[in-house]
């Protein structure tokens, strides 16, 4: 098992992850890995954590239904998961350590900056704060439908 990647594929979107899924693919040779797929539902101090959020959880499960139909038809072995958390950066370094991942991979977009591309406080915090190798995806269109945060 020494040698067996466990990918942590932060997700927030129900699409655009098939260019993700390739490069996890890339790492997972030989089926000798698999991908976990957390969403994370970041919760306002007005509410308890373990709040009941209903909408929220429906874009969650969506989500990951569609990264999971896509991990399927990759041939790739996907766990999902919907964490409820204050800010998405903590909750995603907390299960890269709880799996423990070999590496996270974000997708990121563009945004809305005219100046050009600028990460998110999500991908910023990961970055900083992640205990194993981070990858960055960013699509090559500024109509990407891929974001990691």
């Amino acid at each position: 098992m020494e040698d067996e990647h466990r990918i942590l594929l932060p997700v927030n979107r129900a699409h655009g992850y098939e260019g993700v899924l390739e490069l996890a693919r890339s790492y997972i040779q030989g089926g000798r890995g698999r991908i976990h797929a957390i969403y994370v539902i970041e919760m306002q101090l007005k509410y308890p954590l373990d709040a009941e959020v209903g909408e929220e959880i429906l874009r969650g499960e969506e989500a990951l239904a569609e990264i999971e139909h896509l991990s399927l038809s990759a041939r790739l072995s996907l766990q999902g998961e919907i964490v409820q958390a204050r800010q998405a950066g903590p909750a995603i370094v907390q299960e890269a350590a709880n799996i423990p991942a070999t590496m996270i991979i974000m997708g990121v977009d563009y945004g809305n900056d005219p100046v050009g591309f600028r990460m998110s406080t999500t991908a910023d915090y990961v970055l900083r704060n992640a205990l194993c190798p981070v990858i960055l995806w960013r699509s090559g269109t500024h109509s990407s439908t891929l974001s990691g945060g």
